[in-house]
């Protein structure tokens, strides 16, 4: 019986009268497919060669889609489709043939003589021209018709400076509504005035008179201690398409998630929490009504979902409802975590397992969520997530995720749809050094920003 959904060869178990094989021709060595088949029990995604065995006669259509690889858009054979007799073997081979030429480059926008203090976020309001870009070192600037503007946009440099360990300022995010009504940013920071290692605090801000000015002081909505170790902070802030808001934790520092948080439902750290921030005039929040309840003592009902390591940049593809989350790993795997993003309490595993490896156990552990893709140390050692890209620009580029590595520096992307994973390249054109951080701006066009200072646009 030929079993078929979104799924691979793997799910076809059968005592097969009849067999199927597709073969792919005219990708590069190790490029991947992306096909569709449809017959009479439904349908099957697949990215590479393969075998059906099937007992179920009848009419099959094989659809191939264009592809990114070897430098080109590879483009797709038409559409074939057939009848599978029983007791048939049959091979049907999809060509692809090489379409236009197609390479990323890197742009730079700003470059070390800008004078940048560790631009780890940029992000901009829907349509908005302005590119806002925030300094690890506690300030938010505007890059503005090809110039930096001198006075920040926000200066918090002397409640996060000098920063200890992997803190700092590390993330902001705009309201959705901040052109129509409520221009309000939120400023994700580590705060050390109440301990050296400091709390992961978000303050609300509103712009002032001067559009390029916030006022001051802000709102605070979230403070968490963060006492033990002065790694794993996270993390992000991000409204989802749901107008919830989202901040990303790390377990609390150090290794092997040694203060227990990852599955402690009573912690705030190793999470994503989401928050209801719609309180006016006065935040801080409020708890959904649709957020999960958790077991345990005493569970924490902002947390959206647990098992997390370091989650230091997430992001939501709003055109296709999923979530992405790149979680920083500790000895062997870096993981990209693709669900839907309205999927509540999920348990990403961490530290039961360290992507699909069984770290610390039981394993199998029923209910968690693996990993969408991993790879492990010996390509990099701290991944560094980034957009799915839906800007104009790059009409190519449609629907993949870039991401990068920190200590590696290339660029990679790949394409998540109907539950797999293809399209797995690196570009390139990487920075080929430390990569703080993607950043997107008002027109959806994507960034990467650097440790040394550099913003550099993604462009063709």
């Amino acid at each position: 019986m030929l079993l078929m959904g979104a799924c691979d060869s793997s799910d076809y178990v059968s005592a097969s009268f009849a067999t199927l094989n597709v073969q792919f021709a005219g990708l590069p060595a190790g490029a991947d497919a992306y096909a569709r088949l449809d017959g009479p029990s439904g349908t099957v995604y697949f990215a590479s060669s393969r075998t059906f065995p099937t007992s179920a006669a009848g009419m099959y259509t094989v659809t191939a889609f264009d592809v990114l690889a070897g430098g080109n858009v590879r483009q797709a054979p038409a559409v074939q489709s057939f009848t599978l007799a029983a007791n048939e073997t049959r091979t049907v081979t999809v060509t692809y043939s090489a379409g236009p030429a197609f390479n990323l480059q890197l742009q730079e926008v700003l470059g070390t003589a800008a004078g940048l203090a560790g631009p780890i976020d940029l992000q901009a309001p829907p349509g908005d021209a302005r590119l806002f870009i925030a300094e690890r070192a506690g300030r938010l600037r505007i890059f503005e018709a090809g110039m930096l503007r001198s006075t920040p946009f926000l200066d918090i440099s002397g409640r996060v400076s000098p920063f200890a360990g992997e803190g700092g300022l590390l993330s902001f995010a705009f309201h959705p509504q901040y052109a129509s009504g409520q221009p309000f940013v939120f400023v994700h920071f580590i705060e050390r005035n109440n301990h050296t290692n400091g709390d992961i605090v978000v303050e609300r801000y509103q712009v002032s008179m001067d559009p390029n000015v916030l006022q001051t002081p802000g709102t605070e909505v979230i403070r968490i201690q963060h006492w033990d170790d002065n790694n794993h902070y996270g993390g992000r802030v991000a409204f989802g398409s749901d107008g919830m808001f989202y901040l990303s934790t790390g377990d609390g520092g150090g290794s092997n998630d040694q203060f227990g948080n990852g599955q402690r439902t009573s912690a705030l750290l190793g999470k994503l929490l989401r928050l209801d921030v719609s309180m006016h005039p006065t935040p801080p929040y409020s708890i959904p009504a649709d957020n999960p309840t958790w077991p345990g003592a005493m569970p924490r009902r902002e947390n959206w979902a647990i098992g997390l390591r370091n989650p230091f940049r997430y992001s939501f593809d709003a055109p296709a409802g999923l979530l992405y989350i790149g979680d920083v790993g500790q000895g062997q795997r870096e993981e990209i975590d693709i669900v839907a993003s309205n999927a509540p309490g999920l348990n990403y595993g961490w530290n039961i397992m360290e992507g699909t490896l069984c770290f610390a156990g039981p394993c199998p552990t029923p209910g968690l969520t693996a990993p969408a893709h991993e790879y492990d140390h010996n390509q990099g050692c701290s991944i560094t997530g980034g957009y799915v890209y839906r800007g104009a620009a790059l009409p190519e580029l449609q629907g993949r995720y870039l991401y990068s590595d920190y200590c590696s520096g290339w660029l990679r992307s790949l394409r998540y749809e109907n539950g797999i994973v293809t399209e797995r390249l690196q570009w390139t054109a990487g920075p080929n050094t430390n990569v703080f951080s993607f950043g997107e701006d008002g027109a959806g066009e994507l960034y990467i920003l650097t440790q040394n200072g550099r913003v550099l646009r993604i462009v063709r």
